[in-house]
């Protein structure tokens, strides 16, 4: 998706704004008047991610601002604390076992 979103700013970063009509074809006046908009829709979903997070499939750090989608930080946080106690309990498992030895 990422990908796609800077594709498109790219091509919306090209186009610039017509105002008249230079082409006989309806289909290919309008594409020229709807391409300069999709810069801005495109900017404003990437700015909301770390692009560079999404292209490494890092879901965690995907997001650039945590307290515009609370729910996401709430699955992060409690991910992590599941993965201490997981760490923990392999740690405890090596300890127990060692002395078992």
């Amino acid at each position: 998706m990422a990908t796609i979103l800077i594709s498109l700013k790219r091509v919306g970063d090209e186009f610039k704004s017509v105002k008249d009509e230079p082409f006989d074809s309806a289909l290919l006046n309008n594409i020229l008047k709807v391409l300069p908009s999709v810069r801005e829709s495109s900017k404003t979903f990437l700015d909301a991610i770390h692009t560079k997070a999404a292209q490494e499939n890092d879901e965690s750090g995907l997001w650039t601002d945590p307290d515009k989608y609370p729910a996401v930080q709430d699955a992060k946080d409690v991910s992590a604390s599941y993965d201490d106690r997981a760490d923990a309990s392999a740690s405890a498992y090596a300890r127990v076992s060692w002395i078992n030895i």
